[in-house]
C-alpha cells in the first residue's frame, strides 16, 4: 500500500522534487528547535489570477514578523538557462500581483512582501562565477539562493534581508492568513510574537533564546523594547507544571506581568510574582536587625543590602521560604535594579535562574553597575564565569525606529556603558549600527507645555483608545495632573512621577518639566553619572508619540552645559516642534502599520478566493503527506 502511494506521489511530484526539498529545508531552518509549534506557514503551488490569465507561485512562505515570501524554485543543473529564461522578472511580477491583491481586499498592505529565486542543485561558487560573467543579473543577487544556503543557518539569514520592515498586528496577520489559506488553516497554531499595536505574537528568533533550556543560569541581555518581559511571560506559558518565582523591581511591573498571565489563564498556584520589597516582606526579612526602619530611604536600604549581615539574613529567610515553597525556576525582570548580593544568594539556593537585564537602564545611583556584580560579588568566595550563559537580544520591537535611535544615540554619550557593552560583546561597533529596528517611525515633539492646560490640550487630541502616561519630576505635580484628568473624565491618561514609569510603556509619553529633569539631574553628582541612561529609559517608554516639555527660557541655561547641550542637539535632530495641527495629523497616521503602495498603479480585478483556498488546501495537504512518506 505504502509503495503504491509512493509511486503515485512521485508521479504527481515529478519535476517538482526541487520544490519539495526547498520546502523541507526552509521548514527545518525556520523551526529552530520548535517543530511542535511553528509560527509560519509554507504553501505550495498557490494560483492567483492576473488581468488576463492566472499566475502560479511555487512556494509561498508566511511569517508574522518576517513577512510574505514569494518563492520561485528552479531545479536546474546550470545557470546557463538564465540567458533565455529569466525567473526573476516572473517572480517579481507575482509578488506585485499578490501585493495588489492583498491591498485590494484589506484596503491596506500591512505586511512586507518579498520575492526569492532558489536553485537547489547549483552551488554558490557557480552562482558567483555566473554573476561575475553576467553583470546584468547583479541586481538580483540579493534575491538569489543556492544549494549551500538551504543547509546552513548562517547563510540562510540573508533570506530575510528586506528593504522594508512592516510588522502587522495580530488581527492584520490573521486577516492575511484567512485571505490566502481560508478560515481554519493554521490560524490557531500561530505562536504569540511582538507587533507595534500590542503584544500579540512572538517572533521565533526571540523564542529561540530560551529553547533547549535544561537548567542552570542564563542572562538575557537586551536594550529597551527587545521583548525581555514578553520572553519571560512566554517562557512561563511554555513550561506548564514548573513552579516559578518571579521578582521584579516595582509593583507596577509586577502587576503588569500578573495581568498578562491572568489574561492568558496561566497565573496559578505554580507561579509566584512579587516586587522586590513585597518578596522581602513575604519571607520575613528583618529590617530592624540591620537598624533599618520603614522610614529609611531606599538608597540607605540598598547600601545595607550589600553588607555580609544583610545577605546572610536574606539567605536564611530565603531557605525557610523555599522549604515550604519549592521552586523549579527563578526569573528576574529588570535585574539591573536588584541588590546583586540577594540575586547571588537566590542563584546559589535555587540554581535554575534566568536574569533579564539591560545595564543601560540603570535608573538609580545605588543599583548594580553590571551583571558582573552578581557573579563576581566580593561577599562570596567563588567567582562564577558567565561565559556561554549570555543570550543577546538586538532587535527592538516595541519602540518606533526614530525614537529608539534617538534614545540610543543619547545613551551612546555614556562612555562607561559603551565600553561595558563592547567588553561584554553585546555590541561590536556602536549601539546605533548593531541594533535592529522593525517598526515604522513614531513622533517626537519638543515644546513648552509645562502649563497644565497645554497638557490637557494634548491629551484631549490623542485617540481615546490609546494609553497615555504623563511623567512629572515630583509626585505632588503628578497628583495635581491626575486630579485635573479626573475632573475632565479622561480615563486613558494617567500622571506618574518619573521613576514610576520604570518597566512600563504606553502609546504616548508626555514628560512634563523635561528641562527641570535635565537641570536637577546634572546638579546632583550621583545622578549626573547616569543622566544619559535615565534619559534613554524615559524616552523608550513610548510606543507611538513622545512629548518633551522644555521652556524657551531654559534653553539658554541648558546650552551652557556641554552634556545637556549634546542631549538637546540630538533631540532636535529627531524631533519636530509641537503644534496642535501636527498632532492631529500624526495621530491619524499612526493608526496601524500601513505601507504606501501608490507607486503601484497597475490595477488587478478581484480574484476567485475559493479557487486560491482550494488549491492551497489541496497542495498543502498533499505536500504534508509527501513529507512523511518520502523522507
Amino acid at each position: 500500500m505504502v509503495s503504491a502511494i509512493k509511486r503515485t506521489l512521485r508521479k504527481i511530484l515529478k519535476g517538482k522534487e526541487g520544490e519539495l526539498e526547498v520546502l523541507k529545508s526552509i521548514s527545518h531552518l525556520l523551526e529552530e528547535g520548535n517543530a511542535g509549534n511553528p509560527n509560519f506557514l509554507i504553501l505550495n503551488r498557490v494560483v492567483i489570477p492576473d488581468t488576463t490569465s492566472s499566475k502560479e507561485i511555487d512556494l509561498l512562505l508566511l511569517h508574522p514578523v518576517l513577512g510574505i515570501y514569494v518563492i520561485e524554485v528552479k531545479n536546474w543543473e546550470s545557470l546557463k538557462y538564465l540567458t533565455n529564461d529569466n525567473p526573476f522578472r516572473s517572480v517579481k511580477e507575482k509578488a506585485e500581483i499578490l501585493e495588489s491583491f492583498i491591498k485590494d481586499k484589506l484596503k491596506t498592505l500591512p505586511i512586507n512582501v518579498e520575492y526569492r529565486v532558489i536553485f537547489p542543485l547549483i552551488s554558490s561558487k557557480e552562482g558567483e562565477k555566473f554573476f561575475e560573467e553576467h553583470p546584468f543579473f547583479n541586481g538580483y543577487k540579493n534575491h538569489t539562493f543556492f544549494k549551500e544556503d538551504l543547509s546552513n543557518k548562517e547563510n540562510f539569514r540573508r533570506f530575510f534581508n528586506s528593504s522594508s520592515s512592516v510588522v502587522p498586528t495580530r488581527e492584520q496577520f490573521i486577516d492575511v492568513i484567512k485571505l490566502l489559506v481560508g478560515e481554519k488553516k493554521g490560524v490557531e497554531k500561530i505562536i504569540p510574537i511582538l507587533s507595534k499595536g500590542k503584544i500579540s505574537f512572538f517572533d521565533y528568533k526571540q523564542l529561540s533564546v530560551l529553547n533547549g533550556y535544561t537548567g542552570g543560569f542564563r542572562i538575557i541581555r537586551g536594550v529597551a523594547g527587545t521583548g525581555k518581559t514578553v520572553i519571560l511571560i512566554n517562557f512561563i506559558i511554555s513550561r506548564p507544571g514548573e513552579k516559578f518565582l518571579v521578582i521584579c523591581f516595582n509593583r507596577k511591573l509586577k502587576d503588569a506581568i500578573m495581568r498578562e498571565l491572568k489574561k492568558l489563564k496561566k497565573y496559578d498556584k505554580n507561579v509566584y510574582v512579587y516586587s522586590l520589597f513585597e518578596f522581602l516582606k513575604e519571607i520575613g526579612f528583618d529590617f530592624k536587625k540591620l537598624n533599618l526602619s520603614t522610614k529609611s530611604s531606599i538608597e540607605e536600604k540598598y547600601k545595607h543590602f550589600e553588607t555580609e549581615e544583610a545577605i546572610q539574613e536574606f539567605r536564611n529567610k530565603l531557605k525557610q521560604y523555599l522549604r515550604s515553597n519549592p521552586i523549579s525556576i527563578f526569573l528576574c525582570d529588570e535585574t539591573q535594579d536588584m541588590p546583586p548580593g540577594f540575586m547571588r544568594a537566590i542563584l546559589e539556593e535555587v540554581k535554575n535562574c534566568i536574569f533579564f537585564i539591560d545595564e543601560g537602564q540603570k535608573f538609580y545611583p545605588y543599583t548594580m553597575n553590571s551583571a558582573r556584580d552578581i557573579f563576581y560579588h566580593p561577599m562570596f568566595k567563588e567567582k562564577i564565569s558567565m561565559r556561554g550563559r549570555v543570550k543577546n537580544l538586538k532587535t527592538i520591537y516595541r519602540t518606533p525606529s526614530n525614537l529608539a535611535k534617538c534614545a540610543l544615540e543619547i545613551l551612546s554619550l555614556d562612555k562607561t556603558i559603551n565600553n561595558y557593552y563592547r567588553k561584554a560583546r553585546y555590541i561590536e561597533n556602536n549601539l546605533l549600527s548593531d541594533i535592529n529596528y522593525v517598526l515604522e517611525e513614531g513622533k517626537i515633539f519638543l515644546g513648552d507645555f509645562n502649563d497644565f492646560d497645554k497638557i490637557l490640550e494634548i491629551v484631549e487630541k490623542l485617540p481615546r483608545d490609546k494609553k497615555t502616561y504623563i511623567l512629572s519630576y515630583t509626585k505632588k505635580i503628578a497628583n495635581s495632573i491626575n486630579n485635573l484628568l479626573e475632573k475632565k473624565n479622561i480615563s486613558n491618561a494617567r500622571a506618574l512621577p518619573l521613576q514610576g514609569v520604570k518597566g512600563l510603556e504606553a502609546d504616548n509619553i508626555i514628560i512634563h518639566g523635561f528641562d527641570l529633569f535635565l537641570e536637577k539631574s546634572f546638579e546632583d553628582p550621583k545622578e549626573r553619572e547616569i543622566l544619559f541612561r535615565k534619559t534613554y529609559v524615559l524616552m523608550t517608554r513610548a510606543r507611538d508619540n513622545l512629548f518633551l516639555s522644555i521652556k524657551e527660557s531654559s534653553y539658554a541655561k541648558i546650552e551652557k552645559i556641554p552634556e545637556l547641550k549634546k542631549i538637546v542637539e540630538i533631540l532636535r535632530k529627531y524631533s519636530e516642534l509641537y503644534s496642535p495641527e501636527k498632532l492631529i495629523v500624526s495621530s491619524k497616521s499612526l493608526e496601524g502599520n500601513n505601507r504606501d503602495c501608490k507607486k503601484r498603479k497597475r490595477l488587478y480585478p478581484q480574484v476567485n478566493l475559493e479557487l486560491v483556498k482550494d488549491i492551497a488546501e489541496l497542495t498543502h495537504a498533499l505536500m504534508g503527506i509527501a513529507f512523511h512518506i518520502l523522507k
